[in-house]
């Protein structure tokens, strides 16, 4: 992971706002955690070498977590054992949206999710991915 690098495209409200590459992969816990309180962001990260995209939507303190594998499937994080009911509210791509709770993290929590992706892949310490 040390020289890995990786693009990350930016959306605030549904619309591109930058797009940065070749970031190095042990700076992106740290872009990620920078847009903890921002209202609608949804970060697109990519690594050089597939076609996967880590998707994270930030609405204020709250994450939603996705992950699209380039060929057929989308999968949704869930955090290891996160049993709650119910429905949270985040904006997303300018929407208001019910997200399932149990798909709901924290931005620190999004951040160590996409530090984990980029050096493992798809296996998390931190929780499991369910095919969406």
């Amino acid at each position: 992971m040390l020289d890995q690098r990786v693009q990350i495209e930016v959306e605030r409200g549904g619309t591109r706002a930058s797009v940065r590459k070749g970031v190095s992969a042990n700076e992106v816990s740290g872009v990620v955690r920078a847009f903890k309180g921002e209202p609608d962001v949804t970060l697109i990260i990519s690594r050089e070498d597939t076609d996967e995209r880590l998707l994270i939507a930030v609405s204020g303190a709250k994450a939603f977590v996705g992950l699209d594998n380039g060929l057929d499937a989308v999968f949704q994080f869930v955090a290891r054992g996160k049993h709650v009911g119910g429905t949270q509210r985040l904006v997303i791509g300018g929407q208001g949206t019910d997200i399932d709770s149990v798909y709901v993290l924290c931005v620190d929590e999004a951040a160590s999710v996409a530090d984990e992706w980029l050096k493992g892949g798809s296996q998390s310490s931190l929780g499991v991915w369910e095919r969406k």
